[in-house]
Order: C-alpha cells, then sequence, then structure tokens
C-alpha cells in the first residue's frame, strides 16, 4: 500500500486503536489536537485546524461522539468539506442514524466529494490493536479506493451497499446483541 497522508479526527478508544494501527502499518498520520496522541511520536503530527487536514490527507476518518459534532465537524462553517480535495475520500466512523448519514452524504455529493460511512463491529480488540470487521456504505468504487487502507484496520472489511447502510447495520447488531445479552 502507498504510504500516504491520513487524517483522524477524533477521540476515543476507537480513533486511538485506528491511529495505532494507521502508524503500525507505515501511514502518516495527522491527528486534529487529540491530547491523547503524543506529536513527539514521529510518525504522528497534530494539528489545530481542519483545513489543515482537508487540504494535506489523501484519506480523512472522523470518529465524533454525536451527530452535532459530526455534523460541525465535516459541514461547518470551517467543516472538512470546506477544504478537502475532489480526489479526498472522508471516511466517518461515528455511531449516528443511518438517515443523517444520508444527508452528509448527499452533501458531499453536491460538492463532488467522496465519503463512505462505516461501522466498527466489535470494536472490543485492544489488545490486538485492530478491529474484526469494518461495514462500509457509500458507492462501490469509493470503496474499492479506500479499500488498501481500511485493510490495515481491520481483520475484514465488506461494502455492504449504500450511504447509510453501515450504520443501519450497527444498529442492528447492537440491538441484536442487547437482546442476546438479556
Amino acid at each position: 500500500m502507498d504510504k500516504n497522508k491520513v487524517g483522524v479526527i477524533g477521540s476515543g478508544q476507537l480513533a486511538n486503536v485506528m491511529v495505532a494501527r494507521l502508524i503500525e502499518a507505515g501511514q502518516f498520520v495527522i491527528v486534529l489536537n487529540d491530547k491523547n496522541i503524543s506529536d513527539k511520536d514521529i510518525e504522528v503530527i497534530t494539528s489545530n485546524n481542519l483545513s489543515d487536514i482537508g487540504n494535506m490527507c489523501k484519506i480523512i476518518l472522523t470518529v465524533m461522539e454525536d451527530s452535532t459534532c459530526l455534523e460541525d465537524v465535516l459541514l461547518g462553517g470551517r467543516g472538512i468539506i470546506n477544504s478537502c480535495r475532489k480526489d479526498n475520500i472522508v471516511i466517518d466512523m461515528s455511531p449516528v442514524s443511518p438517515e443523517f448519514i444520508q444527508e452528509i452524504a448527499e452533501k458531499f455529493i453536491e460538492m463532488e466529494r467522496y465519503f463512505l460511512d462505516a461501522a466498527v463491529v466489535d470494536a472490543t480488540c485492544s489488545s490486538k490493536k485492530t478491529a474484526q470487521m469494518i461495514l462500509i456504505g457509500g458507492e462501490r468504487s469509493v470503496y474499492e479506493k479506500a479499500y488498501p487502507l481500511l485493510q490495515v484496520l481491520a481483520h475484514r472489511v465488506e461494502h455492504i451497499g449504500g450511504h447509510g447502510a453501515s450504520q443501519f447495520h450497527r444498529q442492528a447488531f447492537a440491538i441484536r446483541t442487547a437482546k442476546s445479552n438479556k
């Protein structure tokens, strides 16, 4: 896989696992001002500016806590959609609704930008630093461009349909898991 600059915007265990995996795979990672990442690590630089990440990174991963944060980071006045190039790929892994993802995807399509949604299934993998499976929603041609990078993040990566499909499956998986734990 070619070494690209990969931006990571978000925090928490999933974002940290993704950063660690990317570094392990030899990628150059730029993280948006994450206190948990040390810029003393030669493979990671931090930035306080969304437009830096949009301008510098070929692929941008977002992991936000909710739809309000995600909307601000992606679509806000200084959001990624306004600074990324047409050939950039934004891959969102936030736990938001399929309908919200579809709204975001429509905005990216209007601006002629690439967008995928991703759901991590079985992220309880901190010791292995890889997710078990990532389900991807969005255009198949964009998925194929991002696949080499996605492959380093999980044991298994599958394209499962259009925008929002991964979030639909994530919700269904969560309901199934909750019912089986009762």
